[in-house]
């Protein structure tokens, strides 16, 4: 018996065309909307307020939130304000106050001592679910990889729909090492579940496409404890496994509701991921609680209403 070779078409072709193809899905797909705002304000207040920004900063990580902020209060951009590290420095400007206030992305807990006790209120992404000894450090929230994630989810979210038995998970070994490389080992040296998942990325669409079509999905911390697929697996309504977390949300993640925590360990990953499968019904329950906790506290707009409402509140 003869056997012909696979053909695979050259790979700048296969970028290219995937390249098409977004851009033609995004054309046509209309974005997920915000529940009804979790932080509600007053009219009065946002009419007559503004947002003082850096004319330059990292657009991947702040750019939902300013593109949710842009929605609801003018937002100005300043060359007098820099970003200093990892921290943005911004201004809430209103008829009769300015309050400064800082939003720090970097990958770690602490904060900056030097910038902390200017501001009214210093927005920290990995909150240390400890706490800090400073008044104004409050949970930053996070946000997914790319914006494209809003129109992608409205396709791909569907609670009841036919899922394959298998736990998901793709990683960039660059980063979060020691944790991703365990959890690989684990999963490889086991036979009870079906893992699908490997040590590298693959194009942001077709990631999200094969999330969607797992009935479990696996998070794991990056350099940080939070990192963009959890709120990726969030906004396309996947069942999450992820490590109990280190970090505070501004509202927290409930764990059997919008996710399912396992030990740092990892000694009751499989066991958990086991149960979990063999549970198709909770399963469904926590893909629609995940769509609903990203619409109502982790969408653009609904971030964005948080950082303004708490703001006011330290402006009073």
């Amino acid at each position: 018996m003869s056997r012909h070779p696979t053909f695979r078409a050259p790979e700048p072709l296969i970028r290219a065309f995937d390249a098409a193809r977004d851009r033609w899905l995004l054309s046509r797909l209309r974005r997920i909307q915000p529940a009804p705002p979790s932080w509600p304000l007053e009219p009065a207040h946002t009419s007559r307020a503004e947002i003082i920004w850096p004319e330059k900063y990292p657009e991947k990580w702040l750019g939902p939130l300013l593109h949710g902020l842009r929605g609801l209060v003018t937002v100005r951009h300043s060359p007098s304000l820099v970003m200093q590290g990892p921290v943005a420095l911004g201004v809430l400007r209103t008829s009769d106050v300015e309050r400064p206030f800082a939003v720090d992305i970097s990958d770690y807990h602490p904060v900056d001592e030097s910038i902390v006790d200017q501001v009214c209120c210093y927005f920290k992404w990995q909150h240390d679910i400890r706490g800090y000894p400073f008044g104004s450090v409050v949970p930053g929230g996070y946000v997914g990889a790319d914006m494209a994630v809003y129109r992608f989810a409205s396709v791909l979210r569907s609670p009841s729909a036919a899922r394959a038995p298998t736990l998901y998970g793709r990683f960039n070994m660059s980063l979060g090492t020691r944790a991703r490389t365990r959890a690989l080992e684990v999963l490889r040296d086991q036979h009870r579940i079906d893992f699908v998942g490997e040590p590298r990325t693959i194009r942001y669409s077709r990631y999200l496409e094969e999330a969607s079509r797992s009935a479990l999905c696996l998070d794991l911390p990056g350099n940080g404890n939070l990192c963009f697929r959890l709120v990726d697996y969030l906004a396309i309504g996947a069942a999450i496994v992820t490590m109990r977390p280190k970090n505070a949300l501004p509202v927290p993640l409930r764990d059997g509701h919008e996710a399912f925590f396992f030990k740092e360990d990892l000694s009751d990953l499989v066991d958990l991921c086991e149960d979990l499968l063999a549970r198709p019904d909770e399963l469904i329950a926590a893909r629609a609680a995940a769509a609903s906790y990203f619409d109502r506290f982790l969408h653009s707009s609904q971030l964005a209403g948080y950082y303004l409402s708490t703001l006011f509140d330290r402006a009073r």
